[in-house]
């Protein structure tokens, strides 16, 4: 038997619902004390409000799984049900769904397609366990999954000789988030070149210095390269040289391109074990994008969108 177990991401999504929750009832015991009238916070009444829509538009996609055999309990906030295999068209453990309506948004999900038409979708990002469900779905309804494993071709150099790796990048400051940092520089330089006094410009130079601790590797994640021989796949940074990590292609069975709200294109890689992980890769243009999917495909990866 295998049960779900929630990511940070939902943890921190309930605390963030109850916060907002008690953010009116913290004002009206406040003024409650002093004697003061209530009236003047009814406006906050629209916090819990937010907090009911926000429940609703993720409570929505995050359920209580259970697996058990051949039978796949689901529960959410607003019902329960019950699995068999008899009931499952298809399951799809690497769907890209959009699951808040937003354009040019999508999640890594298990996609799970009943026989009445219905569906049910079980995002990635909500379970810290998401590789042991989709093992446990494989190995139990094997005969329902969406077929993701591709013959890899022959490789046509013997022994242990690897091919000169293919560079998949561009130049990290020809976009929006390339362009802060650069902004940055230029407006705390001109603060420092225009300070009228030694201990202002110092004290400018600090705060320079602090910022840059925090911001640097902060936007040094969206800037992921990769080098991709037909062996190996590498991952590595414009901003931060000392990251990088290496993929066998062996033992990666797929790789989409995922895009969150408000944050560039990021390429998600999954291993055989199902765990996965995304590297943004803001530098990265459409047709780099398009030479990337052909390129994976052409080694037999599993590639979604």
């Amino acid at each position: 038997m295998v049960k779900s177990k929630f990511s940070i991401f939902v943890y921190g999504g309930i605390l963030f619902a109850l916060f907002f929750i008690a953010i009116p009832f913290y004002f009206i015991a406040q003024t409650q004390r002093s004697g003061e009238s209530d009236e003047k916070y009814l406006t906050f009444i629209f916090f819990p409000l937010f907090s009911l829509v926000f429940t609703f538009i993720y409570g929505r996609f995050i359920y209580f799984i259970t697996i058990d055999g051949d039978i796949i309990s689901i529960r959410s906030i607003f019902k329960k049900r019950l699995i068999t295999t008899t009931d499952i068209h298809q399951i799809d453990l690497f769907a890209q769904e959009n699951l808040y309506s937003r354009a040019r948004r999508s999640e890594l999900a298990i996609r799970i397609d009943l026989q009445n038409g219905g569906k049910i979708i079980l995002a990635d990002t909500f379970y810290s366990n998401s590789h042991i469900i989709k093992k446990t779905l494989e190995e139990n309804f094997s005969s329902k999954i969406k077929p993701y494993k591709i013959e890899r071709p022959a490789l046509s150099v013997s022994g242990f000789i690897d091919t000169e790796p293919e560079k998949f990048g561009g130049s990290p400051f020809l976009s929006i988030t390339g362009l802060m940092p650069i902004l940055l520089i230029t407006v705390m330089s001109v603060l420092v070149i225009t300070s009228t006094t030694a201990d202002r410009s110092f004290a400018l130079l600090t705060e320079a210095a602090i910022i840059f601790i925090f911001l640097i590797p902060l936007f040094g994640l969206q800037f992921h390269y990769f080098l991709i021989s037909d062996r190996t796949l590498v991952v590595k940074n414009y901003l931060l040289p000392w990251v990088k990590k290496t993929y066998d292609l062996d033992d990666v069975i797929e790789a989409n391109r995922e895009k969150r709200y408000r944050q560039p294109y990021c390429l998600r890689i999954s291993t055989r074990d199902f765990r996965s992980k995304k590297y943004a890769a803001a530098s990265l243009q459409q047709q780099t994008w398009k030479r990337l999917k052909l390129k994976l495909i052409s080694l037999g990866i599993y590639y979604v969108g």
